[in-house]
């Protein structure tokens, strides 16, 4: 040993101590020992001592080994406690062991004592070592208490069965219970009734997987439940470990809805700010484009006075409305008044007409290259969306060549494999459709690259672009499910790729042919519209293709009208938004006096609300303002066309 053995031998025979020093050391075990016998010795020895173990006889003159055991046990409880004696009983023996001696040795079997003292050691050392484990533990949970106690975010820990077993102060001042009100309750208490099977059944796949943590749901979607029944948005990860063969998951939530508030704010002031963008730019074009109208009209008029040809005059009025609608259709795009009728759209034919119009106007200097592969993949959309895609970026492209250069437009179908990290956004496995637009020209600053799909942002100078162009692209294909990428270089050109979920084939469709306007044959048609000067040019315009018509301004008068003669009226063109009685109502009390007259309601706004509106009516068709003579023609031969074939 490295040190002699400190033993408290507590005998009144000398001899018998000699005979047990010898034992020690014939047993490799050096020891210094202190003999006493009385009761005063024994406990003066236990205060002034550091032993390493008590040897004590039974029986003595004045004292006794188990009284001696008690005293041991209170003063020096670590110390290892032996019997050393010639009349220890059995059932003695086991007294004193429940006691507290370690061991008990006969002095008949002397020998005993050394293996009893090595057992005795050891059992101590080990018996220190888990003491000191224990405090040691003890001392570690006390700071990971202290450490979950001033932690903000809810940290609660669950058992394989979703019991609460750790609940801290966080939690406690996130959800309102004390934790000795929910240890031992299912997770659910603290969960949504909408949200509890979906959430067991998320973690009960964690628990399954080989992912040691993960984020619970979206960030800032993941929802909590408080003491007193509301719900809040939360952000949440949650974690594993086994302890003791059982598998203990740890969720770490915090409260996110002083966040959500605030990016509220953010973007209601966003918004506003973009309103206030959109008022100049939109006023500047409109203000352009009336310019044009009254400057070419005031021409117009001098001309006709002088006998002069007015041709010119009248086809700049006419580009110029065409703008204005153009402009409109735009803002209505992106307000999301028309979302769009979702089918199977043959991709290579929109973009095909698309660029077919595009290079019909190209600017000197800009060369067009196209690419398209894409055969009959098909997207679920609408067409006149996907066309918007293609032209607003290739607009786009061109308007950044301004002393030219080459825009290349690719079409192809691709298998993506794993998700791939976008500009902006991301892309997930799967079939797609891509389309690249690629121009040579001034690339985009970096500083307002992550601007570039903001509604209302533009670079461009006031009067050349609303910033509506690349924010209806963004609109459209995220509706769509799919995902976009730029890549850009000042001074050396960008490439806008857009992906789009491929949902198989589909068929290509049939080219238009020209055709002449649908004419009239003297149907007759009421025209109301409260806005007196459209009203007159629908009467010329219906009146140009054959139809005899009778308009009105105002929705009561015209009601009159039809009530008076019902059965003079072949159709009925109706606008939707008048003073005193929408369009729709109009409808529906026309349709009450004569259920199978045609009616085709017109209007400015787009959207289901209108459709579901319009179809309860009883309308059989729906013009979008502003209107052209195709448009008229084409919708009230239909009208016409279904109502001849029912009756």
């Amino acid at each position: 040993m490295s040190r002699a053995l400190r033993v408290l031998h507590l005998e009144d025979d000398a001899r018998d101590a000699e005979l047990v020093r010898d034992v020690l050391e014939a047993g490799g075990i050096t020891c210094v020992i202190t003999r006493v016998y009385t009761r005063e010795d024994f406990i003066a020895s236990l205060e002034k001592g550091d032993f390493d173990v008590i040897l004590a006889d039974y029986s003595l003159p004045s004292f006794d080994g188990m009284s001696a055991l008690h005293i041991a046990a209170q003063r020096s409880p670590d110390v290892p406690y032996i019997f050393v004696s010639g009349t220890l009983g059995e059932e003695v023996a086991i007294e004193a062991l429940k006691t507290g001696a370690t061991d008990y040795v006969l002095k008949e079997r002397l020998s005993g004592v050394v293996p009893s003292v090595h057992r005795a050691l050891r059992e101590g050392r080990e018996r220190t070592d888990r003491m000191r484990a224990e405090e040691a533990a003890r001392a570690a949970k006390a700071r990971f208490e202290g450490i979950l106690d001033i932690a903000l975010d809810a940290i609660i820990s669950i058992d394989s069965q979703h019991r609460i077993t750790l609940f801290n102060q966080g939690a406690e001042s996130t959800f309102g219970y004390a934790q000795a009100e929910v240890i031992g309750r299912p997770l659910d208490l603290l969960l949504p009734a909408q949200f509890a099977d979906a959430h067991r059944k998320h973690v009960d796949e964690f628990a399954r997987s080989a992912d040691m943590a993960r984020t619970m749901g979206q960030r800032g979607k993941v929802s909590g439940r408080r003491r007193d029944g509301s719900e809040f948005p939360a952000d949440a990860s949650i974690s594993k470990l086994e302890v003791g063969g059982e598998l203990v998951l740890t969720v770490i939530l915090r409260d996110v809805t002083d966040r959500v508030r605030l990016e509220a704010e953010l973007r209601r002031s966003q918004k506003m700010e973009a309103v206030g963008t959109l008022a100049g730019g939109i006023a500047h074009d409109f203000n352009n484009i009336l310019g044009a109208i009254l400057g070419y009209g005031e021409l117009a008029q001098r001309k006709v006075r002088e006998g002069r040809a007015i041709d010119e005059e009248l086809d700049q009025v006419m580009q110029a409305g065409q703008r204005a609608k153009r402009l409109v259709e735009h803002i209505l795009a992106f307000s999301r008044s028309g979302l769009g009728h979702q089918v199977p759209v043959h991709v290579q034919s929109v973009v095909t007409e698309a660029l077919a119009l595009l290079a019909a106007s190209l600017p000197a200097g800009v060369r067009l290259q196209q690419r398209l592969a894409a055969g009959d993949a098909a997207v679920v959309g609408d067409a006149t969306q996907l066309h918007q895609v293609a032209m607003n970026l290739c607009t786009n492209a061109i308007q950044a060549m301004a002393a030219g250069g080459v825009l290349t437009v690719t079409l192809d179908q691709i298998e993506v494999a794993q998700q791939q990290l976008l500009s902006h956004g991301v892309l997930e496995p799967g079939a797609y459709v891509r389309l690249t637009v690629s121009d040579t020209g001034s690339g985009i600053p970096q500083a307002v690259l992550a601007r570039i799909f903001d509604p209302f942002f533009t670079t461009k100078g006031v009067g050349k672009g609303t910033g509506l162009g690349l924010s209806l692209v963004h609109g459209i294909v995220v509706d769509s499910r799919g995902a976009i990428d730029v890549a850009t270089h000042e001074g050396a050109g960008t490439t806008f790729t857009v992906w789009l979920p491929c949902s198989g084939e589909t068929a290509r469709p049939p080219a238009e042919a020209s055709a002449e306007l649908p004419r009239g044959n003297g149907e007759s048609v009421l025209i109301v519209d409260d806005e007196q000067p459209l009203m007159r040019l629908a009467e010329e315009t219906l009146a140009q293709l054959g139809y005899d018509t009778a308009g009105f301004d105002s929705p009561v008068a015209a009601l009159e009208a039809f009530r008076a003669e019902p059965q003079r009226y072949d159709l009925v063109l109706i606008d939707q938004t008048m003073p005193e009685l929408k369009g729709t109502d109009l409808a529906q009390e026309i349709r009450h006096l004569r259920p199978d007259v045609p009616i085709v309601l017109m209007s400015g706004y787009k959207g289901p609300q209108l459709t579901a509106l319009a179809q309860a009516a009883g309308v059989r068709e729906i013009l979008h303002k502003p209107l052209v003579a195709r448009d008229i023609a084409d919708s009230l031969a239909r009208a016409l066309a279904q109502a001849s074939v029912r009756t």
